[in-house]
């Protein structure tokens, strides 16, 4: 489960790196899990990083296969 809070939490610690905002939208990055939750990762701002759309994509792909292993 994800929380909202808990996203909102992480981006007013950690800027957008596209416009330093501390809220609303971020064009061309995306919140990740850095452990995906699929994997046991906790849902909290310090398991969570900005990453490119493109990079998110391929981390996404990447854990989704990890998780299906488990």
């Amino acid at each position: 489960r994800r929380d909202p809070a808990q996203r909102a939490a992480f981006q007013r610690a950690n800027p957008c790196p596209a416009t330093l905002s501390r809220r609303g939208p971020c064009p061309g990055y995306q919140v990740d899990h850095i452990v995906a939750l699929c994997a046991g990762g906790a849902d909290a701002p310090a398991n969570m990083q900005w990453l490119s759309i493109a990079r998110h994509r391929l981390k996404t792909t990447n854990d989704i296969r990890a998780c299906r292993r488990r």
